[in-house]
């Protein structure tokens, strides 16, 4: 009796291991899809300016060709 007892404690102490780890996993992977969002959102802007750039570009093309 007392081994079956040793058994399950070793069993629940893995799940509590297992669950430890995917906690840490979910949290890591929660940080890393914050700090992609926020790179995401710098190079929509980067994105956004260049074009802007471009259409001035192209704009000051145009008035040199008339």
């Amino acid at each position: 009796m007392e081994n079956i007892k040793t058994e399950e404690a070793k069993v629940i102490q893995n799940n509590i291991g297992t669950a430890t780890n995917f906690a840490y996993i979910i949290n890591v992977s929660d940080q890393l899809a914050v700090e992609l969002k926020e790179h995401i959102s710098t190079l929509k802007e980067i994105i956004k300016s260049q074009k802007e750039e471009i259409e001035r570009l192209r704009k000051e093309l145009n008035s040199h060709k008339e």
